[in-house]
């Protein structure tokens, strides 16, 4: 398939139509490696006329580090976003960078938006039917606070929220979960039960912010369990 060089401001990274939750930094990273290296990068796909990046986004970001003016890519046609969609999951969930469980999520969520079945959403995810399912009901639905109160919005939960899966949880509970590990919270706890055994810790008058924390934390244990 034909490339052409394209200027990088006429690009454009649409996060909606984007298959994952965010940019791997360190997987920027290796492309500028290679970059410098003089190693030639596949060209990136773009859909024509609208010249959304449907897949090369680490590549994209490489060149705009880099401070270069252009990056070899391929046009493509695509009849609607559904399509464009399609196109993208596809091509970000086979070779190279993988999608993570919470990619996955997004997937599902912006596929059932877009009003494609089942069968279709595990085939973009190269998984069975009985895995999406078993991953699927990982949402929890919010009343958005603008609209009625039975106007619900599902988002998609993170490993250490799951247990929320199905329930019903407030705007602040949602905003909260955007900075919620992806781990459970238990392995966060004994990772830092571990750093204070071990005194891995740096010293109060180097990190006062973290001892301040700690004693937030010390001190909101009882009161939840009073509660």
């Amino acid at each position: 398939m034909s490339h052409q060089q394209i200027e990088l401001t006429k690009l454009v990274f649409d996060e909606n139509l984007y298959p994952r939750t965010g940019i791997d930094d360190s997987h920027v990273r290796q492309f500028e490696r290679a970059m410098e290296a003089n190693v030639p990068l596949p060209p990136i796909i773009v859909a024509r006329g609208s010249f959304v990046i449907v897949d090369g986004v680490h590549r994209y970001h490489a060149h705009l580090r880099r401070g270069l003016k252009k990056i070899a890519a391929v046009l493509k046609q695509y009849k609607n976003n559904t399509e464009l969609w399609r196109d993208a999951v596809l091509l970000n969930s086979g070779v190279g960078l993988k999608l993570g469980q919470d990619d996955s999520l997004k997937v599902i969520e912006v596929s059932e938006r877009l009003g494609l079945k089942e069968i279709d959403i595990a085939g973009l995810l190269r998984t069975s039917i009985a895995h999406l399912r078993a991953i699927k009901p990982r949402f929890a639905t919010i009343a958005d606070a603008k609209k009625s109160v039975g106007d619900l919005r599902r988002v998609p939960l993170k490993g250490s929220v799951r247990h929320l899966s199905g329930q019903t949880i407030s705007k602040e509970q949602a905003e909260a979960m955007l900075s919620a590990p992806g781990q459970s919270y238990l392995l966060c706890c004994n990772q830092l039960l571990s750093a204070l055994k071990y005194d891995l810790l740096p010293p109060e008058d180097e990190h006062p912010s973290l001892w301040q924390a700690l004693r937030e934390l010390a001190a909101a244990i009882p009161r939840k369990r009073a509660a």
